[in-house]
């Protein structure tokens, strides 16, 4: 767990990285946002969240803290996920 968490951890700040990259003052269109997030962003992410559950946890106590941990990253996908829904990005069909 020791080896394997910190590499996650930069994972996971590089994914969050391509998303901030498309959004707040990066923001350029709905197309570009959406095509990240399909392309990019999403997978990545649940790639990571694959990674992060094959992580062994020896101890009870930190065994919580790992399933708190990997229920967040799920919250994340979920957020990012969301935001494909049509009415949250409009796109020209």
């Amino acid at each position: 767990m020791n080896e394997k968490m910190p590499s996650l951890g930069k994972e996971e700040m590089k994914i969050v990285g391509k998303y901030e990259d498309v959004t707040g003052p990066n923001y350029t269109d709905d197309q570009t946002l959406y095509d990240a997030l399909k392309v990019e962003i999403i997978p990545a992410y649940n790639q990571y969240i694959e990674d992060l559950e094959s992580v062994k946890v020896e101890t009870d106590e930190l065994r919580k803290i790992h399933e708190d941990y990997i229920e967040a990253a799920n919250i994340q996908e979920s957020a990012f996920s969301q935001s494909l829904q049509p009415s949250k990005i409009k796109i020209a069909v």
